[in-house]
Formats: C-alpha cells, sequence, structure tokens
C-alpha cells in the first residue's frame, strides 16, 4: 500500500497537495528513535476512591506550563515542579535483600 509523504512534487494521485506517493520508506537508521519519559503524579487532595476506578486516563498538555489529567471524567489542572534529590521507582518484583 503506498504512503504519503511530504514532499515537493505533486502526482496524478495525490490526495492533498504538497504531499507526493512514495513505494517504501527509506532504511530505518533514517528515522528517529523514540525515547520513553517516566513522571510521577502528586495528585493531592484527589477522592481516593477515584484512582482505583478508572480503567483510563489521559494526559494532556505534559509539555506546557498547565498540564491536565483526566480521571474518569473529571479533569484536573496541573502545575510542573522540579523535583529534589533524587526519585527511585520500583515494580512490585524488586526484593530487599539486608546486608
Amino acid at each position: 500500500m503506498p504512503y504519503l509523504a511530504r514532499g515537493l512534487s505533486l502526482t496524478a494521485m495525490s490526495l492533498c497537495s504538497g504531499y507526493h506517493q512514495v513505494n517504501q520508506f527509506g532504511p530505518d537508521n533514517d528515522y528517529e528513535e523514540e525515547s520513553i519519559f517516566y513522571i510521577t503524579l502528586e495528585l493531592g487532595n484527589v477522592e481516593p476512591s477515584l484512582i482505583p476506578s478508572c480503567d483510563s486516563y489521559y494526559l494532556v498538555g505534559l509539555d506546557t506550563s498547565t498540564p491536565f489529567i483526566e480521571l474518569a471524567g473529571t479533569v484536573l489542572k496541573g502545575r510542573h515542579e522540579t523535583l529534589l534529590g533524587t526519585e527511585l521507582l520500583f515494580s512490585g518484583a524488586c526484593v530487599l535483600v539486608a546486608c
């Protein structure tokens, strides 16, 4: 199936002006790698029963000064705070060993 890519020339099969049909992509090393970022949320005075009852949530505007999160239809406005020190995150499978 042909893909559409941003280009300077137009073809007869173009769906939108400024795009042209390509039959294959270039080598994988031409593309940026995805980065994974972990964030922690301090939800403060949110009703404790609201969080476990949510089967999904939406984070919007993490790269803005006022991010939002939606939990079970409730929209909360947030703010960024700089972490002082180091934060460690552990999965439930960790075992602590005393030395």
